[in-house]
């Protein structure tokens, strides 16, 4: 048995950051203790029993010799549950030092009043102040998402993870301010925000250390190690974010009025958004983001409010901000700050871009590039670079014209001259690897021509006089949907119909060796039937991971005496290393264990290689954790259905409906954009402005009772839903800017104004009877974007597609406006 690795540190953490959440609680008068003391109680319990009979069926096992399949997994729980029991058992003896050591234990009294004070701002500071919080937590949200999807080598999965950690925080933030029974004075509220401004920033620079400390090089971090460095990295930003809005919304009064609130929220996050989209994405680096962010939060503090009262510390605090900011804009700072990620390696030069953050370093000579954290392939690497050259350029008459798409800096330039090709074409996929100082690698003897566009761009642009004979495609794995698209069925009819009648295409992937599991051999089989559907005759190389050579024209696989008659300059594919008859044998028994698997193919809106390539990170979780994540969430989902207040629960489902639409339109964009992390940003900017206009919009008055109002609202969710399955049917392969962008992003948008009036129209009629109405259904709103968020991508796309997730979607929409017409109508 080899179970493990065993969740400690994951799991003792997740527990005592639980623990002080329900401390927060009763401190904050939202739980009672009494209710507190049974939840650990049982808690304890529930840990004890579970781990005491795992414990007695292992031991049975081992006595008597019992044969149980999936042992391992039954250990793992067994040691994971025995963690959850010691860390509950450590809490529950702080609570009794006294009885063991004699502390005189000391009850405190209660206090605080039992309402806020009301806070004396204008109403224009009241709107100030709440499009400054949402400004301030969305750019928090994206530059701490951009070092998550770093640090955990992370794809789209991961946004939708991180999003839903962000709004799950946000509304425990709304909740502790909705209840809170202190009080808070205007200096305290817009002081509490300046410091939530420079939290992330502090997160960011913590994050260095603490990778480099608790996560080993070279490894990506499991699923709950991930979850829970999220939940812990998002707390201090997200947190305040919601307990000010919910203490603001309830102790501004009538002045406040929470729908203003609500739009004003919601369009500082648009504006975020977009600028961070549009404008910061090009220009700074993260850090430089949140150096700036709270000199522009400090300045509108005192610009709008006055604060701080003392005149040179209104000065003094901006000042000291913007003295930071330079600081951060000095590259001998970024450079001194990512040596500490990087253990035993120079940093040479550090950049983030609009792809994903660069970086180069050298070792002993040898120099390396990160993309993301992950290690691009090297010029260095002889085999590498001859086996995807030289097998696709061997197989006839010597090429004159290639196509290079990616492999900057790989040394696969000086191979492919080697032919002396009449036309030498390149098509970068990421144009910023060349932008950083100095030089990458030993330079080439010649570049490619740069086409200075997108390979999928260009090869839909080519003039028609213009085929190749050799087409080489080295972008990196399909690890996220922006790389997907070069591993797609349209991808490849894009390259079959540039290739000359005997062109070669050659591509890799990461996956080979001599054992493949079971998610690796369903990844090669997907991209080897998907190579299939377009071209006549495809190979598969078990070499360097595993090259795929296609074409219409028979495919030899002996191309190292072709080399030598030709005299080419080879190290690595020459008789003396590559045994034909060897290669042979490992290619048949690759292709008896693939010739197991479907026939699956890899398509733009069916990106089933991305999926498979998120498998092997799920794999390193139990199946058993995963499964009981997404009941949890789909219980968690229904339950706050259906214990909701009839108009609250809306809400709940508006709120996950516009964030399954806005993650969902985002993945749709994602397969038409190069620019992988800017995609994100300019969408949630758009939904959010979408969300503000739906918030602020009004309808006829005959239109305005709640009833009629909702049904509207939702009207225009389940058109935005409808309208993206119309889309995603009649998408044609290779969509433009128009199609393929924009319209996913004004759909979108439209989706958010169908959600910002759902907000409108409950509060419209909510806020009369409750005057923490505002608060409540932001935190309704939270709840159903946080699970919107996660199970849509997690659970619902792989099983469905995208068209049937958007068919599902609407059917919820419709179904909850079912529901609440029912539940009114019993209610009158």
């Amino acid at each position: 048995m080899s179970p493990g690795p065993y969740h400690v540190l994951p799991l003792s953490l997740l527990l005592i950051l639980a623990y002080l959440g329900s401390w927060i609680l009763v401190r904050f008068r939202a739980m009672d203790r009494h209710r507190h003391r049974k939840l650990w109680n049982g808690l304890l319990l529930a840990f004890f029993v579970t781990s005491a009979l795992l414990g007695l069926f292992l031991a049975l096992k081992v006595n008597y010799k019992w044969e149980i399949p999936r042992i391992d997994s039954y250990m793992q729980w067994h040691v994971d549950l025995g963690i959850g029991l010691a860390v509950t058992g450590l809490i529950h003896l702080t609570w009794h030092l006294s009885y063991y050591k004699g502390w005189p234990g000391s009850a405190r009294s209660a206090h605080g009043s039992t309402g806020a004070t009301a806070l004396n701002f204008t109403p224009g500071q009241f709107r100030l102040l709440a499009f400054v919080l949402g400004f301030t937590g969305v750019i928090s949200q994206l530059v701490l998402l951009r070092e998550f999807l770093r640090i955990l080598h992370g794809n789209e999965l991961i946004i939708g993870w991180f999003l839903s950690t962000w709004m799950v925080l946000t509304a425990y933030g709304s909740l502790l301010g909705r209840r809170f029974k202190g009080r808070l004075q205007k200096s305290q509220v817009l002081g509490t925000l300046g410091l939530a401004s420079l939290a992330p920033l502090l997160v960011c620079l913590i994050l260095l250390p603490v990778q480099r400390l608790l996560l080993l090089p070279g490894t990506v971090p499991s699923l709950w190690s991930g979850a829970v460095l999220m939940l812990v990295c998002a707390l201090p930003a997200a947190l305040p974010s919601g307990f000010l809005f919910a203490f603001v919304s309830r102790a501004g009064g009538e002045k406040a009025n929470g729908r203003s609130l609500y739009a004003m929220d919601s369009l500082g996050g648009g504006f975020g958004g977009l600028l961070f989209g549009l404008g910061l994405v090009f220009v700074l680096d993260d850090v430089q983001i949140l150096a700036l962010l709270p000199v522009l939060v400090t300045g509108s503090l005192a610009l709008g409010f006055g604060f701080p009262r003392v005149g040179w510390k209104r000065v003094l605090l901006p000042a000291a901000g913007f003295l930071v900011f330079l600081l951060s804009m000095h590259p001998g700072i970024r450079s001194g700050m990512e040596q500490i990620r990087f253990q035993g390696e120079r940093v040479l030069a550090v950049r983030d871009t609009p792809f994903g953050n660069l970086a180069r370093t050298d070792r002993q000579g040898q120099i390396t590039l990160y993309q993301d954290g992950r290690p691009l392939p090297s010029g260095h690497d002889v085999a590498w670079r001859e086996t995807l050259v030289h097998f696709a350029s061997l197989q006839g008459d010597p090429p004159k014209s290639f196509l290079l798409i990616g492999g900057t800096g790989s040394g696969l330039p000086d191979e492919i001259w080697k032919y002396a090709p009449e036309r030498f074409d390149g098509c970068m996929v990421n144009p910023w690897m060349d932008r950083l100082s100095g030089t990458v690698l030993p330079p080439s003897a010649k570049e490619p021509d740069p086409t200075g566009m997108d390979a999928r761009r260009w090869l839909n642009r080519r003039p028609d006089s213009l085929l190749y004979d050799v087409v080489i495609s080295v972008p990196g794995d399909p690890a996220t949907l922006s790389w997907n698209r070069y591993f797609t069925r349209e991808f490849y009819a894009l390259v079959a119909e540039s290739l000359g009648p005997a062109g070669v295409f050659c591509m890799q992937l990461g996956v080979g060796g001599n054992y493949i599991n079971d998610a690796g051999s369903s990844a090669l089989n997907t991209n080897y039937q998907t190579l299939k559907s377009v071209f006549t005759n495809v190979e598969l190389l078990p070499l360097q991971g595993t090259v795929f050579l296609a074409s219409q024209s028979p495919i030899r696989v002996d191309v190292a005496g072709e080399a030598e008659r030709r005299s080419l300059d080879l190290s690595y594919v020459t008789g003396a290393y590559i045994d034909p008859f060897q290669l042979d044998f490992d290619r048949e028994q690759l292709m008896s264990r693939i010739a197991e698997e479907p026939v699956r193919i890899n398509r733009d809106l069916d990106p089933l290689l991305f999926f498979q390539t998120l498998g092997f990170w799920l794999s390193m979780e139990s199946r058993g954790s995963f499964r009981i994540l997404i009941a949890a969430g789909a219980g968690l989902l229904l339950w706050i259905l259906l214990r909701l207040p009839p108009r609250q629960g809306p809400m709940v489902t508006a709120g996950f409906a516009g964030a399954g639409l806005q993650i969902l339109f985002i993945l749709l964009a994602q397969t038409s954009s190069v620019f992988s992390q800017v995609t994100p940003p300019l969408l949630i900017g758009g939904f959010l402005t979408g969300l503000a206009l739906g918030a602020t919009v009004k309808w006829r008055k005959s239109a305005e009772t709640f009833l009629t109002g909702l049904a509207a609202s939702l009207g225009i969710l389940l058109l935005a839903g409808i309208l993206g399955v119309v889309l995603v049917r009649f998408r044609p392969a290779n969509p433009g800017l128009l199609i393929g962008l924009l319209i996913p992003g004004l759909l979108n948008a439209f989706a958010g104004f169908g959600v910002g009036n759902v907000y409108r129209i409950s509060w419209q009629h909510q806020s009369g009877t409750d005057p923490a109405a505002a608060s409540a259904l932001f935190s309704a709103d939270l709840a159903g974007s946080a699970l919107g968020n996660l199970l849509p991508p997690l659970v619902m796309l792989p099983l469905l597609g995208m068209s049937n997730t958007l068919i599902l979607l609407c059917a919820m929409v419709l179904g909850t406006g079912t529901l609440t017409l029912v539940r009114n109508l019993k209610g009158r």
